[in-house]
């Protein structure tokens, strides 16, 4: 992807690593355990859930989770642009690394990645631009980027701006892990009739993986 500073860039025995780590959980923890969490959570689910006019369920499982992730990862009212990001981050991946073909192929496989990697090179300064932008505008000071944000600058990590920039486009990748699980437990508690109940077991489901299977991944 061309990103330099991103937590995959570093290996575990890395104090970098180790710093990373801590600071993505501890703000993921934080945000869990915001009070309005579960008014955020039903807030979403009531507009795309139940009164948004989509005919697939999937359209509104995807723009549930949209809505709810980009209002606690920056802020409130950033869902459009944030999937605006997140697509051309998407594009830019698929082309340097997830479709391409030539990726896992011994020695020519790196240099094909080095050049699609320079061939979107400007896509990407773009995108950071975009996103710092992105930010200024629907930043929120109880949002997963800021807690993040300070933990890194409170930290002894080097290119503290270049980190924080990095790993939060990375972060962007959340939205597909948070959407799978989502769908998993729709299916999963599909038999619940009570709207409240499924609510309720759905908020408080998604905090555990969030604190513990993604954490221990990234």
């Amino acid at each position: 992807h061309g990103l330099r500073k991103t937590i995959s860039n570093f290996k575990r025995t890395d104090e970098e690593w180790n710093i990373l780590h801590h600071s993505l959980a501890n703000a993921i923890t934080e945000i869990s355990k915001r009070d309005d969490f579960p008014i955020l959570f039903e807030s979403a689910f009531q507009k795309h859930m139940v009164d948004g006019d989509y005919t697939d369920i999937t359209d509104r499982v995807d723009n549930f989770v949209a809505e709810f992730w980009s209002t606690i990862m920056f802020g409130p009212n950033s869902k459009e642009e944030f999937l605006e990001i997140h697509s051309k981050l998407m594009e830019i991946l698929n082309y340097t690394f997830y479709t391409n073909p030539y990726a896992s192929w011994p020695i020519i496989g790196s240099i094909v990645s080095y050049l699609r990697r320079a061939h979107v090179h400007n896509d990407m300064n773009n995108l950071k631009k975009k996103l710092s932008n992105f930010i200024f505008i629907f930043g929120d000071k109880n949002s997963f980027y800021e807690h993040f944000k300070n933990n890194i600058y409170d930290s002894k990590i080097k290119d503290k701006m270049f980190v924080v920039g990095d790993n939060i486009l990375i972060s962007f990748l959340v939205l597909d892990f948070i959407t799978g699980l989502i769908k998993g437990l729709m299916v999963d508690l599909a038999h619940q009739t009570e709207r409240t109940k499924l609510i309720q077991e759905l908020n408080d489901r998604i905090k555990q993986p969030l604190n513990d299977e993604y954490i221990k991944n990234v």
